[in-house]
């Protein structure tokens, strides 16, 4: 990896870090860096695989922004990530997303990220688990009519409330051991496109050597979880939906030689007017609509905190 802008990264262990990988992300970039700004994100760590669109100009310009290049394939971003949080997440809170993706969790209207980290602190977590929420609109994903720097709650505020939970038993590698681990998975993805795909995730760590990522952040060991579960709104659906998951087949970089997207892309084919919307779909209001249905699980003394602020 080449280090592309100028700027020196601190050293220093009170920050929040956003470290995310893309590849012609130019729609959803602005807002992304608007959210997390104003959730309390410090600095955010880019790498960029290959974008042929204007994402690596917004970031250069950006001056919280630190972009990073490779044209490897990217079948090996496990490693990418390891290599920037051991160099510049040690000891740090860090948001570890994609550019569709925005974290949220219980209580998120009353207290920022900042005053969650401390929380978390306070109570010796440093992990917060959350559930991969696939959101959409009640229009077919080509109608989409997303503005780059819009808040897309706006055009996708829908999602489904079903959904699987088992445990599982897995493998670390690194400390040659096995640890449990919750395995969410159904919902609209189910529904829609019949994958039964991992939608647990853990996107915020205080990250230390001894954590182990698995699986593209679905799975964490050797990290304190917390008991609340938050969610990560998931903004895959808009207008260039169709377009993407034909474009990502033919490059077929993707696990397991691109599967999901093969689905994905079997079925716009089959369909360009296909939509997500259905009877049982349910609006997002704020974080009480997760908490209302199970999507998102508070605690206690989360709720305390929040009362006492």
């Amino acid at each position: 990896m080449k280090k592309i802008d100028g700027k020196p990264v601190p050293k220093t262990h009170d920050e929040i870090r956003i470290f995310a990988m893309l590849r012609n992300e130019s729609l959803r970039l602005p807002f992304f860096l608007k959210y997390y700004k104003q959730l309390g994100v410090d600095r955010f760590i880019f790498i960029d695989n290959g974008s042929t669109d204007n994402s690596t100009e917004i970031i250069l310009k950006d001056n919280k922004s630190h972009l990073f290049f490779t044209n490897e394939t990217f079948r090996n971003y496990g490693n990418w990530n390891e290599i920037l949080f051991n160099k510049y997440g040690v000891g740090n809170w860090c948001v570890a997303v994609d550019l569709d993706e925005y974290i949220t969790y219980p209580h998120i209207e009353e207290m920022d990220l900042k005053r969650l980290c401390k929380a978390l602190d306070e109570k010796g977590y440093d992990a917060l688990p959350c559930f991969l929420l696939d959101m959409y609109s009640d229009k077919p994903f080509i109608e989409n009519k997303y503005i780059s720097g819009d808040d897309p709650i706006k055009v996708c505020p829908y999602f489904d409330k079903d959904y699987q939970s088992e445990n599982r038993k897995l493998f670390n590698p690194k400390k040659m051991r096995t640890y449990s681990a919750e395995r969410i998975s159904g919902n609209m993805r189910k529904r829609v496109f019949m994958l039964d795909e991992n939608l647990s995730k853990v996107p915020l760590i205080k990250y230390s050597k001894n954590m182990y990522l698995a699986d593209g952040r679905h799975y964490i060991d050797g990290a304190n979880k917390t008991d609340i579960r938050g969610a990560i709104l998931h903004m895959k659906y808009l207008q260039d939906f169709n377009e993407r998951v034909v474009s990502e087949v033919k490059r077929g970089v993707h696990a397991d030689g691109a599967i999901s997207y093969q689905y994905y892309a079997e079925k716009v084919k089959n369909d360009r007017a296909i939509t997500a919307f259905f009877s049982g779909s349910n609006k997002y209001q704020g974080s009480h609509s997760l908490l209302d249905c199970g999507i998102m699980k508070t605690s206690s003394w989360l709720s305390k905190k929040t009362r006492n602020h």
